[in-house]
C-alpha cells in the first residue's frame, strides 16, 4: 500500500547519492539500463502530519539501497535490495491508529524485492501514557517480494518481553493494510526458545 506524501513528514540527517560512473550521454543512450545510483541515507525519521506530540512511527539510524536508472524508463518501478539498520517502528494504541493514512491509500508504483532489516525495535505503545511501552527486539529480519499486492516471504529473529524469550520465526507477512496496520495479514511459523513461562 501507498500512503499519500501530504500525511507523511520525512527528515534525513543526510542523504548522500553517488552517481553512477558513465557520463549523461552514455546513460541517454541506454535509457539508464547498467547506471546502478546507490543511496545511503542516515537518520531517517517518518511522522504524520508533523505531529511531534507523540514519537515518529518511524526511526532508521541507516538506509542503503541501489537503483539501476533504467528503471525510471518502465512504467513499475523496482528496486533489488534494501538494507535497514537500527530501525524503530512506533504503534499507536488501535483506537488511534485510523490517522496513520489520513483515510488515503492507493497501489504504490514502486516494487521492493527484497529488505534486510538488523538491529530493529518494534514499539507498542499504551493507551494509557502511565504504562511502559511493550518492545519487541528484532535482532534479524528479511522480507522477500513474491509480486505486487500480495504477502512477502519473511524470516525473523526476534526477542519477545511477554512472556520473555527467543522467537525464530518465517512465513508470510501482507499485503500491507495501511489504516490498520495491525490487522495486516501475518501467517508462517515459529519456534520459541530460552521462554520464562513464569510470567
Amino acid at each position: 500500500a501507498h500512503i499519500t506524501a501530504s500525511v507523511i513528514a520525512k527528515q534525513f540527517e543526510a542523504l548522500p547519492i553517488n552517481q553512477p560512473k558513465m557520463s549523461t550521454i552514455q546513460i541517454l543512450l541506454r535509457h539508464g539500463r547498467g547506471a546502478i545510483v546507490v543511496v545511503e541515507g542516515d537518520g531517517l525519521a517518518i511522522r504524520f502530519g508533523g505531529d511531534r506530540s507523540r514519537p515518529p512511527l518511524f526511526t532508521i539510524k541507516k538506509v542503503f539501497f541501489t537503483v539501476d536508472l533504467g528503471v525510471s524508463f518502465e512504467p513499475k518501478k523496482s528496486v533489488n535490495f534494501v538494507s535497514l539498520d537500527g530501525m524503530e517502528i512506533n504503534v499507536p494504541p488501535k483506537g488511534e491508529r485510523q490517522n496513520w493514512g489520513g483515510g488515503h491509500h492507493s497501489n504504490s508504483n514502486v516494487i521492493i524485492h527484497n529488505v534486510q532489516i538488523k538491529d530493529a525495535v518494534l514499539v507498542l505503545l499504551p493507551k494509557d501514557p502511565g504504562r511502559q511501552p511493550l518492545r519487541f527486539q528484532i535482532a534479524r529480519l528479511r522480507l522477500q517480494s513474491v509480486g505486487e499486492n500480495s504477502a512477502m516471504r519473511y524470516d525473523a529473529d526476534l526477542n519477545i518481553p511477554k512472556p520473555p524469550g527467543t522467537i525464530k520465526s518465517t512465513g508470510k507477512f501482507g499485503p500491507w493494510k495501511a489504516s490498520e496496520p495491525g490487522d495486516t495479514p501475518l501467517q508462517g511459523n515459529y519456534t520459541f526458545d530460552k521462554a520464562d513461562l513464569g510470567i
